[in-house]
C-alpha cells in the first residue's frame, strides 16, 4: 500500500513498492495531508494495475490527466505512467502540425492557418491544448468572429477538429474537445447565379489587363475553381498540337 510520509521542513512524500519489488518515492514538497493521501491512493492504483497487469480506474486516469506536468514526470520516473511529453499550447502544435503536413495543399495550409489564429486568438497565447474542454470548443463553435454564414462555422470548426484530432493521435490529449460538434456543410443554392453573356462582357471590358480577362474565361467559360484551378496551370497543361488543356483538379487531386 501507497503510504504518505513527512519531510523535514514541513513537506510530505509518498512511498510505495514498485511492480519490481523495490521501494520508492514521490517528493510533494509542500502540500496538505489530505492533498498528499489523495495522491497516495491513485499511486497504488497505478501500481496494482502495474503489478497485476489489470486496466487503472477510470477516476485514477482522470487525475492523471488533470495534474501538472511536474508531477507526470515524477510518476513516469517511478515507473507508474509513460514517460509522458510536455503538452504544447495550442499555438505551438498547430504550428509544428501545419509545417510538417508537406502532403496538403498550400490553400489547405491557409485555412488551417486562419483557424490556427483564431483558436490562440479565443483561448489565448499560453493556453495548451489539454486545457480546452468539450464546453470550451462548443464556446468556440458559437464564436461571433467565425462567420456569420452557417457552412463557414461548420467548415471552421471542421479544420479545428483536425487539429485537435492530430494531437489526439500523437498521444498528446486523450480526448478530441470538439468530436460531436456538427461540421457538415450543405450547399447554399441562394448563392447560385447564373452569369449571361451580356454580363460576361460587361465585365470583360471592365477588366484592367489580359491577366483579369484570362481569369474570368477560365472561370466563365472553362469552368475553372477560382484561385484554386486557375493558380495551378502552367504552360505545358496546354496541349497546342490537341486544342486541349488539362486542368489539375486541386480539390479532389
Amino acid at each position: 500500500m501507497a503510504s504518505v510520509s513527512n519531510d523535514r521542513g514541513g513537506g510530505k512524500r509518498v512511498i510505495f513498492v514498485g511492480p519490481e519489488g523495490v521501494r520508492k518515492s514521490i517528493r510533494l514538497g509542500a502540500v496538505g495531508r489530505r492533498e498528499a493521501e489523495r495522491v497516495a491512493q491513485h499511486v497504488e492504483a497505478l501500481r496494482r494495475a502495474k503489478v497485476f497487469g489489470s486496466a487503472t480506474p477510470p477516476d485514477t486516469l482522470a487525475w492523471v490527466s488533470s495534474i501538472s506536468p511536474e508531477l507526470k514526470k515524477k510518476l513516469a520516473k517511478v515507473g507508474l505512467i509513460e514517460d509522458c511529453q510536455e503538452v504544447p499550447t495550442i499555438g505551438g502544435w498547430c504550428k509544428k502540425y501545419i509545417e510538417t503536413r508537406k502532403d496538403l495543399a498550400w490553400r489547405t495550409k491557409d485555412r488551417l492557418g486562419e483557424v490556427a489564429s483564431m483558436l490562440v486568438t479565443f483561448f489565448g497565447r499560453d493556453r495548451r491544448l489539454d486545457q480546452v474542454g468539450e464546453a470550451d470548443a462548443v464556446a468556440f463553435s458559437q464564436w461571433p468572429e467565425l462567420g456569420r454564414a452557417l457552412n463557414t462555422i461548420r467548415r471552421r470548426v471542421g479544420w479545428a477538429r483536425q487539429l485537435f484530432g492530430a494531437a489526439v493521435k500523437a498521444k498528446l490529449i486523450r480526448s478530441n474537445p470538439f468530436e460531436g460538434i456538427p461540421t457538415t456543410t450543405k450547399p447554399n443554392r441562394e448563392r447560385d447565379y447564373f452569369v449571361d453573356r451580356q454580363t460576361f462582357q460587361k465585365l470583360l471590358d471592365a477588366c484592367p489587363n489580359h491577366n483579369w480577362v484570362t481569369v474570368l474565361t477560365l472561370a466563365r467559360i472553362g469552368g475553372l475553381r477560382v484561385p484554386s484551378e486557375v493558380m495551378a496551370l502552367e504552360w505545358s497543361h496546354i496541349l497546342w498540337d490537341r486544342n486541349r488543356m488539362i486542368v489539375p483538379c486541386i480539390k479532389t487531386a
